[in-house]
């Protein structure tokens, strides 16, 4: 295809008016590199402020994205030297958290944490006691159900309260639980709206028992063995309209482990492991 650029000899320059171009192209180039030189030794604080603002919001998008997607660790018991208490956790006083000390324990009730091949857990005991640790959201821990509606957990009944039976209540012992305090209700009586999730020494899994606003939902079961590490994980938003007939608070108030044989004045000892928050399956 035919060219349409004519090509133009051009004719010899006088020496006067080669130094004047000369001058004029020195200016030139300086205007056209002068620009490039600033920009690039702008500091970034001179973005403007709807970029700047596009920025973070695409970061925090990003970030809330990450965050919704990953898990969350609340403990697995790997920062404490063998021996020592789990002091992420909290100890009950008067309806309040304070924190965990050996005044709390004794010989006959105690959580600790315990080593085996490197990894760390802690172990509940109780003769013929209920013992437990806790944890607030919002203080303790962050839990929005709503990105995360799954609680999972590993466990191992090492001894659980011989002739217990949840749905008994003069027999009603847990040798583990893992409790969910959701929401306080009640206009004169306010009592809290609780899901506990055992290891039961005599009923199957699945089995649902109620003591008014208390749901008791066995996870694990003796009667599928015991004595061996399990893994739990519980869909808290599914077991909490299965058992209540409605949506679950996005905000629990309040995470509890849990061991007792006070009813059947006997032996329990539970170990808990990897205490995690999972988002959507």
């Amino acid at each position: 295809m035919p060219s349409s650029v004519r090509h133009i000899t051009p004719k010899p320059l006088s020496s006067g008016a080669g130094s004047f171009l000369v001058v004029i192209a020195v200016w030139i180039v300086a205007g056209l590199l002068l620009p490039l030189n600033v920009a690039a030794q702008t500091p970034v604080s001179n973005v403007s402020i709807e970029e700047r603002v596009s920025i973070e919001e695409r970061k925090t998008a990003e970030d809330g994205h990450t965050m919704a997607n990953s898990r969350i660790v609340i403990d697995d018991f790997e920062s404490y030297e063998e021996g020592a208490l789990p002091t992420k956790w909290r100890a009950q006083r008067d309806g309040r958290l304070v924190p965990l000390t050996e005044s709390f324990f004794d010989d006959r009730e105690r959580f600790d944490v315990r080593r085996e091949r490197g990894n760390g857990f802690t172990r509940a005991f109780a003769d013929g006691e209920a013992v437990h640790i806790n944890m607030d959201n919002g203080t303790d821990f962050n839990w929005d159900t709503s990105s995360h509606p799954v609680l999972a957990w590993d466990w191992r009944a090492v001894r659980l309260p011989e002739g217990s039976r949840e749905d008994q209540e003069k027999l009603n012992d847990s040798g583990a639980g893992v409790y969910i305090v959701f929401s306080i209700d009640g206009v004169l009586i306010k009592r809290p709206k609780i899901i506990k999730y055992v290891y039961s020494a005599s009923l199957p899994v699945e089995t649902v028992v109620t003591y008014g606003k208390l749901k008791v939902i066995v996870a694990a079961s003796a009667l599928d063995g015991s004595g061996s590490w399990q893994r739990v994980e519980r869909d808290v938003v599914e077991d909490y309209r299965k058992v209540f007939g409605e949506d679950a608070p996005k905000r629990p108030l309040r995470l509890r482990l849990w061991a007792d044989s006070d009813n059947t004045n006997t032996v329990a000892i539970a170990d808990f492991d990897n205490i995690l928050l999972l988002p959507a399956r």
